[in-house]
């Protein structure tokens, strides 16, 4: 039996004069992916013989009709006919509680009114009495004067005490104002339009039914974010998945099971099409604003712990995480965070450095991903030994990928990077050519007490003309790598370095080019 709230629909017969009737039901499941939410829902109705029709009401108003499947998951002798989908306004819901509100404001308003005539009578009446006190200086004796000063003063503390009392019978007014206006806003926050459903259907006994709907709704979604947590002494790596999931629909999901889904329906429907790819003879160069220009545009478009552990569902193609118990989230735009899943990985510590850009050496982890479910891009906060070292972005990680990713400053690892060398020549003799010429220094020193392997990045420069050749200098280390990480001209040094090693790396390149060529750009 099916283990859901038993509701009575009411139940319009179609060629009956009543309208038709509300409905109660439950949300059983929702699968939430990056951009929209499906919703199942499940009602148990009870239904007489004959051709009727039922109303299901308080449907999120941005449900995608199209989406929308009716299914009967129990009853016999029961066929269901056609469905009309309305709005139904919000204002239409909530207006006998607005007007009320509206009412009891504008009878403390007119009250307010008042009050304010009876405390500008009051300041009338002071004003009358300072122009007695003033005239009653004039020609009097002065023990007919003491009289009238005392008589004026009695009367004028009268009045003032009256209008203390009237003040403060408007400031309460006021604070009771306030409060009914801000009800009256929050109730208006709450006039959001719904939809409803109202279904033919076609019984042949009396009995009970359950109907199952399935629609989706957008404005619902959830984002990946990720802890990598690395233990150095250990060579561990801990990657923590969670789901952060929101929902603006109109619905609340009560006690709904959620599945988070690693799907991206926003993207299956599309596969990129090729246009047809031109070429053509050169356009002269275009003076050096607008290739400027043009070369910004292209660069900026290129440019909890829980009870119970989630359960990876589905298949290969669509898999998606399963959250233990029932959950609670209204219709609000709330959040709610929950843990999908912890990944421990044998991790390489190393550090890297890259002096030409700073003299710091980066710690460095690479550990192989073995998990069976693709991690989507999200946020991630990097911890290195228990504490935060900065965050990054990770561009997603499929089973049988390598992590790799820096965690904070080795701050034990010492850099020193100087140039040795910047000179201008040329050279040959039957057939010369310019020279430009640099050499640097690099000096690595390693003050931890364990063995490290660090990696020394720099670059060659790229020529974009045939006419000019880069090479090392006979001086120069030759490095360990050429494209290291397949990033065109890095060049990297990898050494293990032992407790207290120094290394000096001699790293120098020249760039020859014809006489009759007066300089190079970006040299």
């Amino acid at each position: 039996m099916i283990s859901v709230h038993r509701v009575t629909l009411a139940l319009v017969l179609a060629m009956g004069l009543s309208g038709p009737g509300s409905a109660a039901d439950q949300i059983e499941q929702v699968t939430v992916y990056t951009d929209r939410a499906e919703v199942v829902r499940l009602a148990v109705v009870e239904v007489v013989p004959g051709e009727h029709r039922l109303r299901i009401a308080d449907l999120p108003a941005g449900l995608d009709a199209d989406s929308l499947r009716l299914s009967i998951r129990e009853g016999n002798g029961f066929a269901l006919g056609g469905v009309e989908l309305r709005r139904v306004r919000g204002a239409d819901r909530v207006q006998p509680r607005a007007r009320e509100f509206e009412e009891l404001i504008r009878d403390l308003e007119w009250q307010g009114r008042g009050l304010d005539n009876r405390i500008q009578a009051r300041n009338l009446q002071l004003r009358l009495i300072e122009s007695v006190a003033t005239g009653s200086e004039e020609g009097a004796s002065p023990g007919n004067r003491l009289a009238s000063l005392e008589s004026i003063g009695s009367s004028a503390k009268e009045v003032l005490a009256k209008r203390l009392a009237l003040e403060s019978e408007r400031e309460s007014l006021n604070r009771e104002l306030e409060r009914l206006r801000r009800e009256l806003a929050d109730l208006g926050q709450a006039q959001r339009d719904s939809g409803e459903a109202l279904i033919d259907y076609r019984a042949e006994r009396a009995g009970t039914v359950a109907l199952e709907l399935r629609y989706v709704v957008g404005q619902a979604g959830w984002e990946p974010i990720y802890e990598w947590r690395l233990d150095t002494d250990a060579g561990e790596l801990r990657i923590i998945q969670q789901a952060v999931v929101r929902q603006n629909s109109g619905e609340d999901w009560q006690e709904a099971e959620i599945r988070v889904a690693l799907g991206q329906p926003a993207a299956g429907g599309r596969l990129p099409v090729l246009s047809p790819w031109y070429i053509d003879i050169a356009s002269p160069p275009r003076p050096a604003a607008a290739m400027e220009s043009a070369a910004m545009d292209r660069a900026m478009v290129t440019g909890s712990r829980q009870m119970a552990a989630p359960q990876l569902e589905g298949t290969e193609m669509a898999a998606a995480w399963r959250i233990p118990g029932r959950v609670n989230l209204p219709g609000d735009n709330s959040t709610r965070r929950f843990a999908l899943s912890e990944h421990r990985l044998a991790a390489e510590v190393g550090a890297r450095t890259v002096p030409r850009r700073q003299a710091r050496a980066w710690l460095f982890a690479s550990a192989d991903y073995d998990g069976e479910a693709w991690l989507p891009p999200g946020r991630v906060s990097l911890f290195q030994d228990g504490g935060l070292v900065g965050q990054t972005r990770s561009s997603g990680l499929a089973p049988g990928s390598t992590l790799e990713a820096s965690f904070g400053v080795a701050e034990r690892v010492e850099v020193s990077h100087r140039m040795v060398r910047d000179t201008r020549g040329s050279d040959g003799v039957i057939r010369r050519q310019n020279r430009l010429e640099r050499e640097f220094e690099i000096e690595i020193v390693n003050r931890y007490s364990r063995s490290l392997e660090v990696t020394v990045l720099d670059q060659l420069p790229i020529p974009r003309d045939e006419r000019i050749q880069v090479e090392l200098t006979s001086d120069s280390r030759a490095p360990s790598e050429r494209d290291f990480d397949d990033q065109a001209g890095v060049v990297a040094w990898i050494d293990n370095y032992q407790p207290g090693q120094r290394r000096d790396i001699r790293f120098g390149y020249r760039a020859l080019f014809p006489r009759d060529v007066e300089d190079l750009s970006g040299w």
